[in-house]
């Protein structure tokens, strides 16, 4: 049965501070913007429910969950906590990860300095403070609200897997498919925004955007000092602080949806077949203009796409439903040995039913063609998918679907690809060897053939427990 529905919202600012990042290599306190925690309460006068966005990292997931429940009696399956996924953040006690992925040969969390690891959990918890403070504010400002919400196109994205084709010394062709562009590619480029008002004023409580595309246009710059990589909340923070500057007094909180295998259409990372071999390259410029040009023009096309997306939304309602429901989809995954084992593989999926949206949180960064499965599964027109959704609970990293493992190498010869941890020659050197694999086969624990069958049981099963 439909209640009133109450709304309120708050943020928090969380740059890191001159004592976490003199820890931190290759970091200064250069910003290219903000990085925030934005938090969006929404009641039905009974049931409360929480949507959290970092653009920061964090700490623990687990303890983040419990210290909601024991401060404000808000269960899990009432909060959505995600990350805006940029590269331009600090990780906060590694995103909370509890796990480590053994077929993961890079970028071990373990294996890092412990000043850097200490600096990184002090600043994980500094921002669940601020979390904690920013529901405790948005809880206390709810009030009667209505709710509406349109679907527009956004054309700032492009899936990231590039065919190659690379010439062999004996003179025949190879197809390799690696990182790049591909603008052929059919993917979603569906920009999805719900308003929250305040009924008395009329004036915008929050928005909630979604848009699948990795948020990563200054990935790899060095536009700090002496080539430090700048800090930045990159296309979703902009775009979020745009609105927040037009609509004055609202929270705009940006998440991205079916992502794994989509890019900016511009970025700072430039990939490209050479062009004697045709073998994938990748390159990133020594000077740093081309990732702040990359940021701007990527950030302010997506927020006229969003604007326009926001004057479509000719209906709303101040009456909602909540209701909620999380299970986990098990399906066989490889061990760091290639040996398959039954059930290894997780991914969590969460439902937070609002009226007649539904956001369907999973556990990683779900490809774009499960994210279309699991929409034409959905009894419910408008579902949204957020990825990168209570990332440490489970760590499901990229879902990939079956078509990637048809043109990746196999499983055996996977995890000696992609020597991704590199410390040299990052800046204004051509790096073949970063590129030879399309991006998450090289550790990935998935076997093909499971998760389109699995996602849509746990789709289904969810949706009747939400309606």
């Amino acid at each position: 049965m439909e209640k009133q529905l109450f709304c309120g919202a708050a943020k928090r600012c969380v740059n890191p501070y001159k004592e976490v990042i003199d820890r931190i290599p290759g970091r200064d306190d250069t910003f290219l913007d903000s990085l925030y925690i934005r938090v969006i309460a929404i009641s039905d006068g009974e049931k409360k429910c929480l949507l959290i966005a970092y653009e920061s990292g964090y700490n623990i997931i687990e303890e983040q969950f419990a210290a909601i429940e024991e401060r404000f009696g808000i269960p899990e399956e009432q909060v959505m906590i995600f990350e805006c996924h940029s590269h331009t953040k600090l990780y906060g006690e590694k995103e909370g990860r509890t796990t480590i992925n053994p077929r993961k040969r890079f970028h071990l969390y373990d294996d890092w300095p412990q000043e850097e690891k200490d600096a990184m959990k002090e600043y994980g918890l500094f921002a669940r403070a601020q979390m904690l403070d920013a529901v405790e504010e948005a809880l206390a400002n709810m009030r009667p609200a209505r709710m509406g919400h349109a679907s527009g196109q956004s054309y700032v994205n492009v899936c990231r897997n590039q065919r190659y084709m690379i010439e062999q010394p004996d003179g025949s062709v190879k197809e390799h498919y690696a990182v790049g562009v591909d603008p052929s590619a059919p993917i979603d480029h569906t920009v999805f925004v719900m308003k929250f008002e305040d009924v008395e004023t009329s004036k915008p409580i929050a928005f909630f955007i979604n848009y699948p595309v990795h948020n990563c246009a200054a990935i790899g710059n060095n536009a700090g000092k002496d080539g430090a990589r700048a800090w930045s909340s990159d296309i979703g923070g902009n775009c979020s602080q745009f609105m927040e500057e037009k609509f004055q007094g609202c929270v705009a909180m940006w998440s991205s949806g079916p992502a794994g295998n989509i890019n900016p259409v511009l970025c700072n990372q430039v990939m490209y077949p050479d062009p004697m071999t045709g073998a994938p390259t990748r390159y990133i410029p020594e000077d740093p203009e081309l990732a702040v040009v990359a940021l701007k023009m990527m950030a302010t096309r997506h927020f006229a796409d969003i604007m326009h997306t926001v004057r479509k939304i000719d209906h709303m309602t101040d009456k909602t439903e909540l209701k909620f429901a999380i299970e986990v989809s098990e399906t066989p995954g490889l061990d760091g040995e290639n040996v398959v084992h039954e059930d290894l593989y997780k991914v969590r999926m969460q439902n937070v039913r609002i009226g007649d949206v539904a956001l369907l949180g999973v556990s990683g960064e779900l490809y774009d063609s499960f994210g279309k499965e699991i929409r034409e599964i959905s009894p419910m027109k408008n579902t949204v998918i957020v990825t990168h959704c209570a990332m440490g609970v489970i760590i499901s990293e990229y879902i990939l679907d079956d078509w990637v493992f048809e043109h990746s190498a196999p499983a055996e010869e996977r995890m000696k690809m992609g020597p991704r941890d590199q410390k040299e020659g990052w800046v204004g050197t051509k790096l073949p060897g970063l590129a030879d694999c399309i991006i998450g086969t090289e550790h990935s624990q998935i076997v093909p053939g499971y998760l389109s069958k699995s996602f849509e049981k746990h789709t289904l099963s969810l949706f009747d427990k939400v309606l």
